[in-house]
């Protein structure tokens, strides 16, 4: 009796592992490059820029990045230029780093896109960042 019961558990457990194998197994992955603004803009209130997305092989998408305004920012954002990109996995939020050539502060810019969350960064440079996002299951 007491070896069935180990029997049937064992059996019950691999049978768990094996389905959640097929729905893990089955998830797909597009992949996303981002293009941090290439001009910023000083509106006060905010700091903003347009960037791209690029999912998989379609034709690059215009969109929005903006930002806080660090306190003693100059006005004129010309000497502002791409220092690193960043992803947060949790959030999906895009970010990117901006360093002064005259040691004015740091600025960051984001975007934070829908349906972003828990991907990998596959690549990525001072302006641009490409993701492997997860998407849909099928089985």
């Amino acid at each position: 009796m007491k070896r069935n019961v180990i029997a049937m558990s064992v059996m019950f457990v691999l049978s768990g592992l094996s389905v959640s194998t097929v729905s893990i197994a089955s998830l797909n992955n597009l992949l996303v490059k981002y293009n941090c603004p290439t001009k910023l803009h000083n509106l006060s209130s905010s700091i903003t820029g347009i960037g791209s997305q690029q999912i998989s092989y379609e034709r690059a998408q215009n969109l929005q990045f903006k930002g806080d305004v660090p306190p003693l920012t100059p006005l004129n954002l010309s000497t502002y230029f791409n220092s690193n990109t960043k992803y947060d996995e949790y959030s999906g939020k895009v970010s990117c780093q901006y360093l002064s050539t005259f040691g004015w502060p740091m600025i960051y810019v984001s975007y934070n896109p829908l349906q972003s969350r828990y991907g990998i960064v596959v690549k990525q440079t001072v302006s641009e960042i490409y993701l492997k996002i997860p998407f849909g299951l099928h089985g």
